[in-house]
């Protein structure tokens, strides 16, 4: 089920992906899971994915606009940084390349995920605030946008959803992600996206927002998690 991976930590017990799992089916099974993709709401949606210009070699202005949707930023001397011709932004731009634009999380191999943990350990340089006392770690927004740049590969990982799948899943992103990839690949929860992708665009209708066919099962099973663990 899971991946073999160098830190043995990271692969996640028979009851921490039992639980996730539990708790993944109810929440793909919720009613409020229609509301995050309403055009006339006020949730990121398929617009986190959508907005602007996505190049799949670069972190852009649309991708730094899309993550304030879901509630974090980049200080101004990031945005330079990103936006800049220095060795940071040369680190992120190279473990972009790295990833294929459709990498998907279902078929991810070990050699996949690293280069996930690169792309984020980059940006994650990249923003990071020198002249913070002790380490600045704003790991949630380097995976948020990790997760613009990769939606079908990297999930969005922050403490609201953390907490829910568990204090593992919180502090390692390999557990996170082995979690998620699990939980892509059993046959009961792949039937539970299926019902809630129906269910959301047929409660929806007229108000769907735009390209929900293409949002990828990864994306909307962030999405489920996230309204389960905010409300």
């Amino acid at each position: 089920m899971f991946l073999e991976l160098s830190e043995p930590s990271s692969t996640p017990t028979a009851g921490e992906y039992a639980a996730a799992r539990e708790t993944t089916l109810s929440a793909l099974a919720a009613n409020k899971l229609t509301a995050y993709y309403r055009a006339s709401g006020d949730y990121a949606g398929t617009t986190f994915r959508t907005l602007g210009v996505n190049a799949g070699d670069h972190v852009g202005p649309d991708d730094l606009s899309a993550i304030t949707l879901l509630g974090v930023d980049v200080s101004p001397r990031g945005v330079r940084t990103l936006q800049g011709d220095n060795p940071l932004s040369d680190a992120v731009r190279a473990t972009l390349s790295a990833i294929a634009p459709g990498a998907d999380l279902r078929t991810a191999t070990a050699s996949d995920l690293n280069a996930a943990w690169e792309l984020h350990a980059a940006i994650k340089a990249a923003i990071a605030d020198p002249t913070t006392k002790g380490d600045s770690n704003p790991w949630v927004t380097a995976a948020k946008i990790s997760a613009r740049k990769r939606p079908s590969l990297i999930p969005v990982r922050d403490r609201v959803v953390g907490n829910l799948l568990g204090d593992r899943a919180l502090q390692s992103a390999f557990v996170y992600w082995q979690l998620m990839r699990a939980l892509l690949l059993d046959a009961e929860v792949v039937g539970a996206l299926d019902g809630a992708r129906a269910r959301i665009a047929a409660d929806a209708a007229g108000d769907l927002q735009n390209d929900f066919g293409r949002e990828p099962d990864l994306r909307i099973l962030d999405a489920a998690l996230w309204v389960r663990a905010a409300r």
